[in-house]
């Protein structure tokens, strides 16, 4: 009888490893995945900006004030106060402090050559001017993290409205 007994549970032993052994390996999921031949038959569709722009912009602060962005309501008011509070000869902190631009006021530096690196998934912003800057845009869909790390650039989004890149910073 014991011996019958211990048979059985070497049997249930062995029957339950192979079992397991047979179940599929759960694969852990892949974060960033590597681009794929679409993914840069894809982005070949896409207008293509890459490469170094240099702005050619005479007179930087009435470029600045008569071809404003299409800012969100939040950011017009911010920059409608900013604007009235230099008009008042108060310098705008950022040029104070030394601290350097920001997103949008980084795109309208006149000195500011920019490299832009288009890669599935991503737009890659280099600027050139006061050390080397960088802006990432994801493109893969991803959402802005819950609490985003406050950058001078912020984390930005975009997404493609035919040929138009539009993009939501945060942070």
């Amino acid at each position: 009888m014991r011996y019958r007994l211990r048979a059985v549970l070497l049997a249930s032993l062995a029957l339950a490893t192979l079992v397991r052994a047979a179940e599929p390996a759960k694969e852990k999921p892949v974060i960033n995945p590597p681009p794929t031949a679409k993914d840069w038959a894809d982005l070949a569709r896409l207008p293509d900006w890459s490469g170094v722009w240099n702005p050619k912009i005479t007179d930087q602060d009435a470029q600045a004030k008569t071809n404003m962005p299409p800012w969100n309501p939040k950011a017009a008011a911010l920059v409608a106060h900013q604007l009235a509070e230099e008009k008042a000869g108060r310098p705008p902190p950022l040029f104070v402090n030394c601290l350097p631009e920001a997103m949008p006021g980084w795109m309208l530096v006149t000195h500011n050559a920019m490299e832009i690196l288009f890669t599935p998934g991503r737009v890659t912003m280099l600027g050139e001017s006061d050390g080397n800057r960088l802006r990432r845009i994801y493109t893969d869909g991803r959402p802005h993290p819950d609490d985003p790390d406050p950058t001078f650039h912020g984390h930005s989004i975009g997404h493609w409205e035919g040929d138009t890149l539009v993009v939501d910073t945060v942070g």
